[in-house]
C-alpha cells in the first residue's frame, strides 16, 4: 500500500468521524458567507489571494497566485468540525497545481505539479468581518509533466496563515 492510498483512506475516516466529533459546529456564519483575502507560506510562496465560501458546515475555499517563476492554484473542499465563539475547526480536501519555471537550466522547461492535498485548518474571527487562521496538511503529487520520481513516493507538509474579510 502506498502513501496515496494510505491519505485517502485516513480523509475517509476524518468524513466519516466528523460528526462524532462536530459538538455545536457553527455551521459557518450565515450572515457573511464569503472571505476574501491572503495566504503566505507554502504552497502559496511567498503570497496568494485567498477565497472561501462558507454558508453552512459545507463549504469550499480556493487560492490563486502567479510569478514568473513559480505559480499556484488550489481547489478545496471544507467541513467544519467543530465550532464555538468566532472560532471554526476546519477539515478540507482538494487539488493543488503547482507551476514552476526553470528558466535558467539549459534547456529551459516549465514544470507542471498536480497534488492532491488534505489537511486540518483553524479561524478566529476577532471583528465580525475579520478573520485570521492557520492550515497544516499534506500534499501528495499524482501527475508532473517530468515525472514523480523527484517525490521518491512521499508527500509534502505544507502549512499557511491567512487574513480573511467576510461579507
Amino acid at each position: 500500500m502506498n502513501i496515496k492510498h494510505v491519505l485517502l483512506l485516513v480523509f475517509l475516516c476524518l468524513l466519516s468521524l466528523t460528526p462524532i466529533f462536530a459538538a455545536a459546529p457553527s455551521g459557518g456564519n450565515a450572515d457573511y458567507p464569503w472571505g476574501v483575502g491572503i495566504s503566505v507560506l507554502a504552497p502559496a510562496l511567498p503570497v496568494a489571494a485567498k477565497a472561501v465560501y462558507q454558508p453552512n458546515q459545507w463549504g469550499w475555499q480556493a487560492e490563486f497566485n502567479y510569478f514568473y517563476l513559480l505559480g499556484m492554484a488550489r481547489f478545496d473542499g471544507r467541513r467544519i468540525v467543530r465550532g464555538a465563539n468566532g472560532t471554526d475547526v476546519y477539515a478540507f480536501a482538494g487539488i493543488t497545481l503547482n507551476h514552476f519555471n526553470h528558466y535558467a537550466e539549459s534547456p529551459a522547461y516549465m514544470e507542471f505539479i498536480f497534488s492532491a492535498d488534505l489537511g486540518l485548518g483553524a479561524e478566529w474571527r476577532f471583528t465580525e468581518h475579520l478573520g485570521l487562521g492557520i492550515e497544516g496538511g499534506l500534499m501528495v503529487p499524482f501527475w508532473c509533466n517530468t515525472g514523480l520520481d523527484q517525490f521518491d513516493n512521499s508527500g509534502l507538509m505544507v502549512a499557511n496563515l491567512h487574513l480573511l474579510y467576510w461579507f
